[in-house]
C-alpha cells in the first residue's frame, strides 16, 4: 500500500540463474574459484554508493567485487 500511496514503482532484477549456484559453491569448496582473489575491496555500508557502486561502474576502475559490511 505504501508504494501505491506514494506512486512508487518497484522493479526487481534477477542477476544470476538459480541453477548456477550449486556449480559456483562447488568451485569455491574445491578451491577452483579463489574467492579471496575475487573480492578486491571491503567497505562500510554507508560508503556503498561512493566507494562501491561508483567504483565498480567506472570504466577505468580496477575492482572486481566489493563487499559492504556494517560496523
Amino acid at each position: 500500500m505504501a508504494l501505491a500511496e506514494h506512486e512508487i514503482s518497484l522493479i526487481g532484477t534477477w542477476a544470476y540463474p538459480v541453477h548456477d549456484w550449486p556449480r559456483i559453491t562447488a568451485q569455491v569448496a574445491s578451491g577452483k574459484l579463489p574467492v579471496d582473489r575475487v573480492v578486491t575491496a571491503q567497505i562500510e555500508l554507508d560508503q556503498v554508493v561512493s566507494d562501491g557502486f561508483d567504483v565498480l561502474v567506472d570504466p577505468c576502475g580496477d575492482q572486481i567485487k566489493i563487499l559492504g559490511s556494517a560496523g
